[in-house]
């Protein structure tokens, strides 16, 4: 069984594939109105320690990327199961 960029194990059945890929564009569309700049200058203004700051801004960054990719990956395998059932 694959992976997807996030870690996660590539579900088998088509449903689960699909559940779980709309399940990340939810995600992934209500990160897109975080910006990570604002985190970063947000977590400045309430005192948190530069480090602090800056590593939450990456973490949301990472995040939203291996989740864009993950989405990615599962719109592949996707259309892949579907032209093997149909053929």
């Amino acid at each position: 069984m694959s992976r997807l960029s996030n870690g996660w194990k590539v579900p088998e059945s088509l449903i689960d594939k699909r559940e779980l890929m709309e399940s990340y564009q939810k995600t992934v569309e209500s990160m897109e109105a975080e910006n990570p700049l604002t985190i970063f200058r947000e977590h400045m203004d309430n005192g948190l320690l530069f480090k602090a700051g800056l590593q939450d801004a990456m973490n949301q960054l990472t995040t939203f990327a291996n989740l864009y990719m993950s989405i990615i990956e599962l719109k592949a395998e996707i259309e892949k199961q579907t032209k093997d059932n149909v053929t």
